[in-house]
């Protein structure tokens, strides 16, 4: 069911800034089959699922403290989560890239404090905009 592990985001970038949360991506062999077989291995109350249509997400969370500490990616090889391995290999090969996408990052975890999503979606644009410079 498991074809491939990556540690990947920004705890997988030797020196970036980072939270203390360890994303991991893994390929599924099958989507249908892994979210059956993993949500039964994994159903217990630290764990919480985020679903989407081509992907899902779970999230390990400290009992005691609440919070989350890893995100676990399970996706099929043709999905475009894996892109994100891209992002990563640029970050950790131009170090000058990582120090903006550090400093963008405290900036907006100022600016989005209280809100996960605006802050992830606010990375994209210099995401994007890397990305094309690098290919």
């Amino acid at each position: 069911l498991i074809r491939r592990i990556e540690h990947y985001g920004s705890t997988s970038v030797p020196g970036l800034s980072a939270k203390p949360i360890i994303d991991i991506l893994i390929e599924v062999s099958s989507f249908d089959a892994a979210r059956q077989e993993i949500t039964s291995r994994l159903n217990s109350p630290e764990w919480e699922y985020w679903w989407y249509s081509d992907h899902m997400v779970l999230i390990r969370r400290d009992l005691q403290t609440g919070l989350r500490t890893h995100h676990l990616h399970f996706a099929d090889r043709n999905c475009p989560v894996w892109e994100g391995l891209k992002f990563r290999d640029v970050l950790r090969n131009a170090p000058e890239v990582a120090a903006r996408y550090a400093e963008l990052k405290y900036q907006l975890a100022e600016n989005y404090r209280n809100d996960r999503e605006a802050y992830t979606d606010a990375k994209t644009d210099f995401i994007k905009r890397e990305m094309e410079r690098t290919q």
